[in-house]
């Protein structure tokens, strides 16, 4: 790398997200605060998260000519933080049958 300043873009962070009722994710019928694992493993969910991904880093930036994905300044692209299965929030008891 070139000396500069680089960027660490982290897209999903489990406490910071709220599945909204709106989006048709099965079983949640009302705003869902901190859905650890989630993502992981619902179709709705992860299709969404792709839209919003490819939305984010593929559209030409009309400053630099560039997508977002391919600018020399962005130096890490944090896909997932801390959600897992082994993640001390996650709970299979307190999600809707249709995510158990």
């Amino acid at each position: 790398m070139k000396d500069g300043i680089y960027t660490e873009i982290g897209l999903f962070y489990p406490l910071n997200f709220t599945i909204r009722a709106r989006w048709g994710v099965p079983g949640f019928t009302n705003d869902v605060i901190y859905p650890t694992g989630v993502v992981m493993f619902d179709d709705t969910l992860k299709a969404a998260y792709k839209q919003w991904v490819s939305q984010l880093f593929n559209p030409t930036n009309p400053y630099t000519g560039i997508p977002l994905a391919q600018d020399p300044a962005v130096a890490v692209i944090e896909i997932q933080n801390e959600d897992s299965f082994f993640f001390w929030g996650f709970d299979p008891s307190s999600y809707p049958d249709a995510q158990r």
